[in-house]
């Protein structure tokens, strides 16, 4: 599983398979700050979701070959 590394004021930052990421209830919620991949969007169960997530996952382990990579985030709301 790979780790975001480091982030100020966060610890344990993952990328890995989830499929929930509501904000409130009764959404349910299986993020907590971590990174979820994905195949694509749907629904599941009455609630938009990531679908596809952990063969996602796995695809980007074995495409980087489970080797460390930089990450770089962009926040395309900024100005």
């Amino acid at each position: 599983m790979y780790a975001v590394v480091p982030v100020t004021g966060r610890s344990g930052i993952r990328v890995h398979p989830a499929n929930y990421m509501g904000e409130n209830p009764p959404w349910r919620k299986q993020l907590h700050g971590c990174i979820a991949l994905g195949e694509k969007l749907g629904w599941m169960d009455k609630q938009k979701a990531v679908l596809l997530s952990a063969p996602a996952v796995t695809k980007l382990e074995n495409a980087l070959e489970r080797q460390p990579f930089t990450l770089e985030i962009i926040n395309a709301w900024a100005s």
